[in-house]
């Protein structure tokens, strides 16, 4: 038997969909909401901030390649 492959406009819902799934994830985990975050840290100007410049690069890295591994697999079935 044949898998179908899914269409392109559906990977990108797959990708949206994995991505409202973390921020869930995150609210659970930590009790804030991203946007939250985001503003405070703009409020308090860490923007620059080394150490939060590590960990937002360190986390943007394994956020790709998570939804690249993702969208492969969408491809695959």
């Amino acid at each position: 038997m044949k898998s179908q492959q899914m269409p392109p406009e559906m990977i990108n819902t797959v990708i949206l969909f994995e991505k409202d799934r973390a921020d869930d994830q995150f609210w659970v985990e930590t009790g804030f909401e991203e946007e939250d975050v985001e503003k405070a840290i703009v409020t308090l100007k860490l923007e620059n901030d080394p150490q939060l410049k590590k960990i937002k690069e360190e986390w943007e890295a394994k956020s790709k390649a998570y939804l690249q591994e993702r969208a492969q697999e969408a491809v695959q079935q």
